[in-house]
C-alpha cells in the first residue's frame, strides 16, 4: 500500500513539473505600437520604417514605372495601427546594384536559455517571387528562413491605391532557435533584398514574439531518481 501510494505521488509531481516546464516563457515581445521594439534600420537601402501604413497608387506618374508592380500598398498593422514595413506609403526601393537588402536589426542576449527557442512573428510579403526581391531571417548572419514572392493575401477591393475598401491577411511564420540557447549575442536580422528592376509593396512585420521553454527532461529524471530512491527505502 506503501509503495502505490508513492508511485502515485510521485506520478502527480512529474506531471505537476513537466505542465510547468512546458509552459513557454515570453523572452520578448513588441507590437511596435509607439515603439520601435527595439530594432535598428540599416542596410543599404535602407527601407524599414516604423509607424501606420497607409496605401499609395501604383500608377502615380511620381512613383518610378516599376512601382506600377506593385498592389498599392496596405493600410493596416496585423494589430493595433502600427508596424515595420519596407517604406510606409509606398512601394519599397529598387537597389542600386541587385541584391542590395534593407536590414532590421536586433542582438538578444540567450545565456540564460537553455531550453527550445522560438521566435514567432505575423507578415505581409509582396515581393513578386521567381528569385528577384526575397525576404529572409538571418541569425548572426545564418539564413534560417527564405520567403520568396508572396505572404498573406490582399484584395484591393477594385481600385488599387485607394485604401478605402482594402482587404489584407496576415500569416505568421516561425523560426526555431534552439541552436542559439546559451549565446550571449544573438543578432537576428530581417533583411529583405531586391534587384534593380520591379518595385512592389515589399515586407510588413508585425507582433514579433521570442518565447523560451526550459527543458523538462533534466527535471523529469530528478523526478524518476528520486522515485526510485523512494520505492528502494521502502523495500529495505
Amino acid at each position: 500500500m506503501i509503495v502505490r501510494f508513492t508511485v502515485v505521488a510521485m506520478t502527480a509531481v512529474l506531471c505537476l513539473l513537466m505542465t510547468i516546464q512546458t509552459n513557454a516563457s515570453i523572452v520578448y515581445f513588441s507590437d511596435f505600437e509607439g515603439t520601435d521594439g527595439g530594432w535598428v534600420s540599416g542596410g543599404l537601402n535602407g527601407d524599414w520604417e516604423r509607424g501606420a501604413p497607409s496605401s499609395y497608387d501604383p500608377n502615380d506618374p511620381g512613383l518610378p514605372p516599376s512601382s506600377s508592380f506593385g498592389n498599392g500598398g496596405i493600410n493596416q498593422a496585423f494589430s493595433g495601427n502600427e508596424l515595420w514595413g519596407t517604406v510606409l506609403g509606398g512601394p519599397q526601393s529598387n537597389s542600386a546594384t541587385s541584391g542590395d537588402s534593407s536590414t532590421l536589426t536586433q542582438t538578444f542576449d540567450f545565456s540564460g536559455l537553455s531550453g527550445p527557442i522560438e521566435l514567432s512573428f505575423w507578415h505581409y510579403l509582396d515581393s513578386g517571387g521567381n528569385g528577384f526581391d526575397m525576404a529572409s531571417v538571418q541569425v548572426n548572419g545564418i539564413e534560417q528562413i527564405l520567403f520568396d514572392g508572396t505572404e498573406g493575401t490582399f484584395d484591393d477591393g477594385g481600385t488599387p491605391g485607394d485604401g478605402s475598401d482594402d482587404t489584407v491577411t496576415f500569416v505568421e511564420a516561425t523560426v526555431d532557435l534552439s541552436a542559439f540557447a546559451g549565446d550571449s549575442s544573438v543578432t537576428i536580422d530581417f533583411n529583405f533584398s531586391s534587384t534593380t528592376v520591379v518595385a512592389r509593396d515589399g515586407w510588413y512585420i508585425d507582433d514579433v514574439l521570442i518565447t523560451a521553454v526550459p527543458e523538462p527532461a533534466s527535471f523529469a529524471l530528478i523526478g524518476l531518481a528520486g522515485f526510485g530512491l523512494m520505492c528502494s527505502r521502502r523495500r529495505q
